[in-house]
């Protein structure tokens, strides 16, 4: 319906008030001629109105002698109005050729590179591969080759097993399938291996599922010493190699060391947050404001583009909320430094063992040079076995 009446404000149409006569045997008239009018509707109890396009309205007068009636234009409505209106006024048109041109050049342009989530790949690296192909927002589209793009991303990503661009207007939509990555031919049974330590350690248990052992629980082992060995003899004195498999848990010393100076600095917030808002066009930002930022400040950035029919658009705002702040330079008490240097030991431990078994924990903490230092010693439960290949020389 939308389009029906696009079409007829393009060609321009009237609506039009039948009186006297027969009305209905017009409406008959018309239909027989094949004029197409539309809209019919009674005013009062003898007259109608209706609408037609204006070049049809011409041929309607011989059928309205026919009919006996009276016709009065009540209103003319489109485009070929309007134009004849503001003929005397250039400037409208000009501009109106100006956006014409304006719109048909942007339209050559790419506006948006939608990259679907895929498990095992990296949207953001994907898009920053894109972008140093030539594959940008703001590029020309006929720049952009997209089997080209698509073969040299083949090349630069070893995590992707296909892609696929596809340009869709100012849209180009990626295809990405990820590579399944196969199985280290370390892990081929037919590959010769021994069990060496990963970690210098004492071994607590172990679990020797192919080859043969050469140290015990209780030992102690040597990072890189062999573990399980994969050359074994039989009763004959034949040597055969094997694929050594073992799982090996041994106590591992670690260390840590963090460090708190006593005199540090810390931000004082002194002013109320200062809102920056920005125009959003493709990936460029044009300021909405002209107030000079603070000389240190955190910084929020909210990026929202808008959205037509379900789709977004390369036109949005962005609002930046930035927090002023000054730095104050303190002197820490010893107990203060002491619970500084606590949490931040208590971060690496977390990052470093993760979910190892820490079997054993010695902290000792004192005061150095004006900072507190934290030194701890764990050991912790880990499996050490590494799987390493047998390189037979010739």
């Amino acid at each position: 319906m939308f389009i029906i009446q696009m079409l007829r404000y393009i060609q321009g149409y009237v609506r039009f008030r039948v009186t006297g006569g027969f009305a209905e045997r017009f409406i008959s008239l018309c239909a027989r001629a094949v004029i197409p009018i539309w809209g019919v509707r009674p005013r009062d109890d003898y007259d109608i109105e209706a609408h037609t396009l204006a070049r049809n309205y011409k041929r309607l007068r011989p059928l309205r002698r026919k009919g006996g009636v009276r016709m009065h234009i009540e209103a003319k409505v489109g485009l070929p109005f309007v134009v004849h209106r503001y003929r005397q006024r250039w400037g409208i048109l000009v501009a109106a050729v100006l956006f014409a041109l304006l719109l048909f050049g942007l339209s050559c342009f790419i506006w948006r590179i939608e990259i679907p989530e895929t498990e095992g790949v990296s949207t953001e690296e994907i898009r920053a591969q894109l972008s140093s192909l030539g594959v940008r927002v703001g590029a020309w589209r006929g720049s952009i080759d997209p089997k080209e793009a698509a073969r040299r991303m083949m090349i630069l990503n070893d995590d992707i097993a296909w892609i696929a661009l596809n340009i869709l207007g100012s849209t180009i939509e990626v295809e990405i399938s990820p590579r399944t990555q196969p199985p280290d031919r370390i892990h081929d049974a037919k590959v010769p291996t021994n069990v060496v330590a990963a970690h210098t350690g004492q071994i607590k248990y172990m679990e020797v599922y192919d080859g043969e052992s050469l140290l015990g629980v209780g030992d102690t082992v040597m990072e890189g010493d062999i573990i399980v060995s994969g050359i074994t003899q039989d009763k004959w004195g034949n040597t055969m190699l094997h694929h050594a498999r073992a799982r090996v848990l041994a106590w591992t010393d670690e260390t840590i060391e963090v460090s708190c100076p006593l005199m540090a600095e810390e931000r004082v917030y002194t002013e109320q947050p200062m809102v920056r808002r920005g125009l959003l066009i493709a990936e460029m930002e044009l300021p909405l404001s002209l107030k000079k930022p603070p000389a240190l400040y955190e910084e929020e950035t909210e990026r929202a583009y808008l959205r037509l029919m379900g789709r977004e658009l390369p036109v949005g705002l962005t609002v930046r909320t930035l927090r002023p702040y000054t730095l104050k330079t303190v002197r820490l008490t010893q107990a203060e430094a002491r619970l500084r240097a606590m949490a931040e030991l208590k971060a690496l431990e977390e990052s470093r063992f993760g979910e190892m078994k820490v079997v054993d924990r010695m902290a000792i903490g004192q005061l150095e040079s004006d900072a507190f230092v934290i030194r701890a010693r764990y050991t912790v439960e880990r499996d050490i076995a590494e799987v390493r290949q047998i390189f037979m020389a010739d």
